[in-house]
C-alpha cells in the first residue's frame, strides 16, 4: 500500500510543477506581447522571466529523474539544487514586480 501512496504523490508533485511551468511561460507571453512602455524596466524582466522559465523547466525534470532514481542520484540531486536556486534566484532577485494589471492579462 505505501507503493500506491508513493506513486500518487509524485503525479501530484508532476502537476504542481506542470501547473506552475504553464503560468511562468504564460507570464513570459504575456510581457514578450506587451507594450514596452507599460513595463517597468523590460528588458530586465524578460530576461529573468526567460531564465526561470528554463530554470523552472530543467528542475522539473531533473526532480522526475531524480524520485524515480532513471540517473545517478548524487548528480541529478545537485544539479536539481543547483537549478533550484538558480530558479529563485531569478524569480525574485532579477525579475522585478509586475503591476496586477499586466498579471490579470
Amino acid at each position: 500500500m505505501e507503493g500506491l501512496y508513493a506513486y500518487f504523490l509524485v503525479i501530484a508533485v508532476f502537476i504542481l510543477l506542470s501547473y506552475g511551468l504553464m503560468k511562468q511561460i504564460k507570464q513570459t507571453i504575456t510581457i514578450q506581447t506587451s507594450d514596452k512602455r507599460l513595463v517597468y524596466r523590460y528588458k530586465r524582466a524578460l530576461i529573468g522571466n526567460y531564465v526561470t522559465s528554463i530554470s523552472f523547466l530543467i528542475f522539473s525534470i531533473l526532480l522526475m529523474l531524480n524520485i524515480t532514481n532513471t540517473l545517478s542520484q548524487n548528480h541529478t540531486a545537485l544539479t536539481s539544487y543547483v537549478f533550484l536556486v538558480i530558479l529563485l534566484i531569478s524569480k525574485f532577485g532579477v525579475t522585478p514586480k509586475l503591476e496586477k494589471s499586466l498579471i490579470n492579462r
